[in-house]
C-alpha cells in the first residue's frame, strides 16, 4: 500500500494523538509538597499566528507560548482564577508571577519541541 493510500483511509484524528506532554516543575512540586505538573500542548498555526502578532519581543513570544500551550490540572493560565489569586490584571503576569525565568525557557523548549520546531522533524532523503 503506498502512502497516499495509507494517508486517505486514516483516521484524521490519529495526527493529534499523543500530541501532549506532561512535564513536572520541581521547584513547584518540593514547594508544595506533591508532584506540579504541566501539560504541554503544542501550538497550533493561529495560536504562532497569534502570539508573532501580539508579542513585542522574544521574552514576551515566551510567555504568551507558555499561556497558549499549557494546563495545570486541566485549566488555563488565562482563566480568571489564577489573576484573582496573584492579583494582577494581565494573564501574561499570572505566568511571570508563577514561574521563575529559567522554568519558562525549560517549558518554552518543550512546547517548542511538540509543535514541531525540532532539527528532526525532517529529514532530507538522497537517491
Amino acid at each position: 500500500m503506498n502512502i497516499i493510500n495509507l494517508l486517505l483511509e486514516s483516521d484524521p484524528d490519529i495526527l493529534e494523538q499523543n500530541m501532549s506532554k506532561d512535564i513536572e516543575i520541581t521547584r513547584l512540586s518540593a514547594l508544595f509538597g506533591q508532584p506540579f505538573i504541566l501539560t504541554c500542548l503544542p501550538l497550533s498555526q493561529s495560536q504562532i499566528q497569534y502570539i508573532s502578532e501580539v508579542a513585542k519581543d522574544h521574552h514576551t513570544q515566551k510567555l504568551y507560548a507558555v499561556l497558549e500551550a499549557t494546563k495545570l490540572d486541566n485549566k488555563k493560565f488565562s482563566d480568571p482564577i489564577f489573576r484573582e489569586k496573584f492579583a494582577v490584571n494581565k494573564n501574561l503576569d499570572v505566568i511571570e508571577k508563577l514561574f521563575l525565568a529559567g522554568e519558562i525557557q525549560a517549558i518554552y523548549n518543550e512546547i517548542q519541541v511538540i509543535s514541531g520546531f525540532t532539527v528532526d522533524a525532517v529529514r532530507e532523503i538522497k537517491n
